[in-house]
């Protein structure tokens, strides 16, 4: 056997040059597309390769939806990543009812289809234990509850994002949310109301895992900070990695509670007093610091 008929034959060794072939962003689909004819081996691993591309996730949910309903499974099972970003159609995801994502490692949800629409953005179809990275974008109460309980169901998920929370979610809901992602590394949250009370960055000062954690909701109370030094002697022990938007005296409080940082991307609310800038040299281990100033909102 000629080292070519090698590794044409052999499943591992195809992977590799189809993966090399997804990589020009030019003719790749075309090259894939080819391949999956030449015989049923072929077909299955270049499928695989084509859906589960990184790039493009998007492109997935418009392709998928254009496929017949008796085939969806079928590439639905290797489908490595969803983005529901920009999408303002609520009703594809009627096309993908009970539809199996078993391959799924990156799922994106926006609910704004829903909010025009007045439909909910159903998570649960597409919550799969595979799932390592869940990012959730405009949530509100048409989002269907059900998925904070069913995140537990997801073992391996390692970050999560949450952007845009509505003014109608409570503190007892969000915390909610952070009691099912609790064991997280990342936690990426980017409100644009004043969400967070002093209860719920306590909560997040327990979580054991996180390493790096985002926060451009405009913390302006050094107090809530303050809440947590009293009620957790040891808060976010394991995070290295602290982005954070606030007003100067509420960034010198919640230094203090970050023993292991060694990266801090700082957003000031407000430039006219640095001062603070003395006491960021305290911070034991910090070996980068990005500083920029908050747009106005």
């Amino acid at each position: 056997m000629t080292a070519l008929h090698q590794v044409l034959q052999t499943p591992e060794l195809l992977t590799l040059v189809f993966e090399s072939a997804a990589s020009d962003e030019r003719q790749s689909k075309a090259l894939l597309a080819v391949a999956a004819c030449v015989n049923n081996t072929w077909f299955k691993l270049a499928t695989s390769v084509l859906w589960g591309q990184v790039r493009d996730e998007s492109l997935n949910v418009r392709a998928l939806a254009n496929i017949t309903r008796a085939r969806r499974q079928r590439y639905a099972s290797k489908i490595k990543h969803l983005d529901f970003t920009w999408n303002r159609d609520a009703t594809i995801h009627s096309l993908f009812k009970r539809l199996k994502f078993p391959m799924l490692k990156r799922l994106v949800l926006d609910n704004q289809g829903g909010m025009h629409n007045q439909r909910p953005c159903p998570v649960a179809q597409y919550l799969q234990p595979s799932v390592e990275i869940l990012e959730v974008h405009n949530l509100d109460k048409q989002f269907d509850q059900g998925f904070v309980d069913l995140m537990s169901n997801c073992p391996h998920l390692r970050s999560f994002w949450l952007t845009s929370v509505g003014t109608t979610l409570s503190a007892k809901e969000l915390s909610g949310i952070f009691a099912a992602v609790q064991n997280v590394r990342s936690l990426i949250l980017k409100f644009t109301n004043s969400n967070l009370t002093g209860d719920l960055i306590l909560q997040l000062s327990r979580f054991e895992k996180l390493e790096r954690l985002s926060v451009s909701d405009r913390l302006a109370k050094p107090a809530l900070f303050e809440f947590v030094k009293t009620h957790n002697p040891y808060p976010f022990r394991a995070v290295e990695s602290l982005e954070l938007t606030a007003e100067p005296a509420t960034i010198v409080s919640a230094t203090e509670l970050f023993p292991n940082l060694k990266v801090f991307a700082l957003s000031l609310c407000s430039s006219t007093n640095t001062s603070f800038l003395y006491r960021l040299g305290a911070v034991p281990r910090l070996e980068v610091l990005f500083i920029s100033t908050a747009t106005q909102a």
